[in-house]
């Protein structure tokens, strides 16, 4: 057995290592990078992203910021308000022409009738101009609102569409209390849906506003080859009563405007003098005032 000395272990060759390779320099850069508390304080500043951004970014998401109200909002003072309703093109119809004053009017309008007989098809179809074929059935109620011109205003309707169903019946005052008008709806292929409109109507009358507008819309005349309603009973009772009737058809889009046309007519004018106390808001362009100059 051998014994290394530190002689022999001299002696010995190195032991052998893979050299690096050698990296080329880089060129030295032209423009220093900036000190971090400048490039700190750029993504503070608004629009440039980081938390200045994301602020803006969640008051947008918000409705904040300035910007459009959202479809269907309601002023919380009750009064007019300037936006428009849920569907269609309503900002068109607000913009009044050269000179021409305007003034807008919150109508509030509640739909009353038997389940299944197409009341929220025909607030879809006038708001929206839309028609689902596997809509599901309200519970509670529903809201939406659409702006129309009728003459030299224009009317917001606010409309309360309720559920049909008995177990919701003791909720329909809440929302027909302080209505403009009421249309009551009822299949003309179901005989006993007419009979639960002359309930409502006999309930309207009874608890109701007083100059209630009531219109009464015998909905899917699409259907009229197994029509169990006739349509000379339901303008009989609709003259007996006083009040608006049409056939609609909310799957083809057939008499729907007419029906909200006729409650806008039949709702009198304001006066001009008492714009301010029904809480309506005039809309115009204003007039320049000659003879007086800024500054």
């Amino acid at each position: 057995m051998s014994v290394l000395t530190p002689a022999s272990a001299r002696a010995l060759p190195p032991r052998s290592r893979p050299r690096r390779r050698a990296e080329p320099l880089l060129p030295p850069r032209s423009h220093p990078r900036p000190p971090q508390a400048s490039r700190r304080r750029d993504l503070r500043r608004p629009g440039a992203g980081g938390r200045g951004a994301g602020r803006g970014l969640r008051a947008c998401d918000r409705g904040g910021g300035g910007g459009a109200a959202p479809a269907g909002a309601v002023s919380r003072r009750g009064g007019a308000v300037r936006s428009g309703g849920g569907g269609g093109a309503p900002g068109d119809a607000e913009r009044p022409g050269p000179g021409q004053m305007m003034a807008i009017r919150e109508l509030k309008v509640c739909l009353l009738g038997d389940t299944g007989v197409g009341k929220s098809s025909i607030v879809c179809r006038f708001v929206q101009d839309h028609f689902d074929h596997n809509i599901s059935p309200t519970i509670g109620a529903s809201f939406m609102t659409k702006t129309v011109p009728c003459g030299n205003e224009l009317h917001k309707f606010l409309i309360w569409d309720t559920a049909g169903q008995e177990r919701f019946h003791s909720l329909a005052p809440m929302y027909y209390r302080g209505s403009a008008a009421a249309v009551i709806v009822y299949d003309i292929t179901k005989q006993d849906s007419f009979h639960t409109l002359k309930k409502w109507v006999k309930e309207l009358k009874e608890h109701g506003p007083e100059n209630i507008v009531m219109a009464i819309a015998g909905n899917k005349c699409d259907l009229s080859d197994i029509r169990e309603v006739p349509m000379k009973d339901a303008k009989e009772y609709a003259e007996s009563i006083g009040a608006i009737v049409v056939e609609t058809s909310a799957k083809n889009a057939v008499n729907i405007e007419e029906l909200f046309q006729g409650i806008s007519r039949q709702i009198p004018p304001l006066d001009p003098h008492e714009n301010s106390n029904n809480g309506a808001i005039k809309l115009g362009k204003q007039t320049s005032q000659t003879g007086r100059r800024c500054c």
